[in-house]
């Protein structure tokens, strides 16, 4: 094998390790997004669209899980801020 395949191969192994990742962190932020809308269902009945597009564009782990334990306190959906 020629050091330059050799090359190649390293670049295609870490160009693929990058994607899968970047897959994995969509499916995480895709459950989580999930449980939160669910989570806010059972707290104040269907979301509104607005509601639930706010929720499906969250790209913080933290922010999700900040928002899920806000769930179980706050007196409103309007209080949580979601947009």
């Amino acid at each position: 094998m020629s050091a330059e395949r050799g090359k190649e191969w390293t670049i295609e192994w870490e160009q693929g390790c990058k994607e899968g990742r970047q897959e994995e962190r969509e499916v995480g932020l895709s459950t989580l997004r999930a449980v939160l809308i669910r989570e806010l269902e059972k707290r104040f009945g269907p979301l509104p669209q607005e509601a639930q597009q706010c929720v499906t564009t969250l790209n913080s782990y933290e922010k999700i899980v900040e928002l899920g334990i806000a769930v179980a306190t706050a007196p409103s959906l309007a209080a949580l801020g979601l947009c």
